[in-house]
C-alpha cells in the first residue's frame, strides 16, 4: 500500500506540474491535497525529487525539478541542478544524486567529485568564493 501511495502522489503531482511549471507553496499544497485521494496525505518534505523551493520576494515557489528527467551523467546532472540553484544543501540533492553512490561511497563524496563546499553548501566547481 505504501508504494502504491507514493506512486499515486507523484503521478498527481507530475499532473499538476504539466500544467504550471512553478506554484507558491500554500498553492502547490493545496491542489495537491485536493486531487490525491482524501485518506492521502501530502507535504512538503514528499516534494523531494520532484521540485525544489525557491525563495522569492512573494514568499517560497516550488518548481518542477524531477530526478527522472534530468542526465543520467552524474556531472551533467549537476550541472543541469545548478542551472536551477547556485549554492544547495547536501540534503537537498540526495533525491538527485543518491543513485549515482558506489560501495563504500557517501552521498558527499559523490557530489563533491562534481562540485565544491564553501560554507557548508554545495556549489559549483567553478564559482569564486
Amino acid at each position: 500500500r505504501k508504494l502504491d501511495e507514493a506512486k499515486i502522489r507523484s503521478h498527481k503531482l507530475e499532473f499538476l506540474f504539466h500544467k504550471q511549471k512553478s506554484f507558491p507553496e500554500k498553492e502547490l499544497l493545496e491542489n495537491w491535497a485536493r486531487i490525491v485521494p482524501r485518506d492521502m496525505k501530502v507535504d512538503k518534505t514528499m516534494l523531494a525529487g520532484y521540485a525544489v523551493d525557491m525563495k522569492h520576494a512573494t514568499g517560497v515557489m516550488w518548481v518542477h525539478l524531477n530526478h527522472v528527467m534530468l542526465p543520467g551523467e552524474a556531472d551533467e546532472r549537476m550541472s543541469t541542478l545548478f542551472e536551477y540553484r547556485q549554492k544547495w544543501k547536501l540534503e537537498d540533492l540526495k533525491p538527485y544524486m543518491e543513485h549515482f553512490r558506489g560501495p563504500g561511497d557517501t552521498l558527499k563524496e559523490v557530489v563533491l567529485r562534481h562540485s565544491r563546499e564553501v560554507d557548508g553548501y554545495i556549489v559549483p566547481v567553478a564559482t569564486a568564493h
